[in-house]
């Protein structure tokens, strides 16, 4: 077996079952927004402009949203 993301005797995303991907991509999805709100609350103590930054994750969240109706790339 190759070296996963944590360890040497992990599977890599490739290796894991269509359920593994799933849960994995959902927890991702969990910590991103985790993430965000974490990030935009520290912007907020320290007064900065966290509408700007918003608008850049929102950009980069709507490109990755756009990009799941494009065909699969094998």
């Amino acid at each position: 077996m190759k070296k996963g993301t944590h360890g040497k005797d992990e599977k890599t995303f490739e290796e894991l079952s269509y359920s593994d991907q799933a849960k994995t991509l959902n927890a991702q999805i969990q910590i991103i927004e985790k993430g965000l709100n974490a990030h935009f609350r520290k912007g907020n103590d320290q007064n900065k402009n966290i509408v700007s930054s918003k608008e850049k994750y929102i950009k980069q969240l709507m490109k990755l949203i756009n990009n799941l109706d494009k065909p699969l790339s094998e």
